[in-house]
């Protein structure tokens, strides 16, 4: 449990950095991917159609970088350059 609410944190942080017009996040489910890792669905602003659905690989130590399955409507609110968590981190650690 504690893994998911690290990831879930994650997800927040890049959702609040890179989603024009982020206001909540709704976390759906969340489960171990029988193929590889983990996998976290949701959905965001209290719109059910806005959603996301994040696989966090081991070839990424299973942490969340960057949104890579969402929806079209998702898709329009995000800026042009989607920055990782990694590099939201280190820009906010250098302020």
């Amino acid at each position: 449990e504690k893994y998911y609410d690290k990831q879930k944190e994650r997800i927040i942080i890049y959702m609040k950095y890179n989603v024009k017009g982020y206001k909540e996040i709704k976390f759906e489910e969340h489960k171990e991917n029988p193929l590889d890792g983990f996998v976290i669905t949701g959905y965001i602003n209290n719109d059910n159609t806005n959603t996301f659905s994040e696989h966090m690989w081991s070839k990424d130590d299973c942490q969340f970088e960057y949104l890579s399955s969402y929806s079209d409507k998702l898709d329009r609110m995000m800026i042009e350059k989607p920055k990782t968590v990694s590099e939201i981190k280190k820009e906010e650690k250098n302020k």
